[in-house]
C-alpha cells in the first residue's frame, strides 16, 4: 500500500531499537539474529545490478554483537518483522524525523525507493 513520506517516516523507530528482520539470518543454534538500529537517516547505497541508487531508512548491526563495519546492514521499515525493544524518543527524535521527512521528500525521486513506486522493498545486506 502506498503511503506518503510523512506517514512512513512517522512510523520509524529511534536509534537503540532492537528488531527482527523478515529476512533475518539464523545462528547455528537456530535462533534468529536481532538487529539494533544504529542510525536513522536516509542512506543511499549504489546497486550496480540494477544501475540505481537505493534509499534506506535505517542502518543497523546484529545484536548483541558489535558494530563492526562488516556487520552493518541497510534496511527499510517494511523489512522489519517484529519490534523487540523500542529506543528512546524525545523532542530531538521528533526533530530528526522532521529532517528525515524533508530530506526524503527532496531526494526520493533520485533513488529506487519502493515506498513510492508500488513495489515491495527488500533487505540489502
Amino acid at each position: 500500500m502506498r503511503e506518503n513520506v510523512r506517514e512512513h517516516c512517522e512510523k520509524l523507530y529511534p536509534v537503540g531499537s532492537v528488531v527482527y528482520l523478515k529476512q533475518a539470518k539464523v545462528r547455528p543454534d537456530g535462533t534468529k539474529v536481532k538487529v539494533m538500529i544504529m542510525g536513522l537517516t536516509p542512506a543511499f547505497k549504489s546497486d550496480k545490478k540494477v544501475g540505481k541508487t537505493k534509499l534506506h531508512d535505517y542502518w543497523g548491526t546484529p545484536f548483541p554483537e558489535s558494530a563492526q563495519e562488516v556487520n552493518q546492514l541497510l534496511f527499510n521499515h517494511w523489512d522489519i518483522e517484529k519490534l523487540v525493544f523500542e529506543g528512546y524518543k524525545d523532542e530531538l527524535f521528533q526533530k530528526q524525523i522532521e529532517t528525515f521527512i524533508q530530506y526524503t521528500e527532496a531526494h526520493w525521486q533520485e533513488a529506487d525507493y519502493a515506498l513510492f513506486d508500488d513495489t515491495e522493498g527488500g533487505n540489502d545486506e
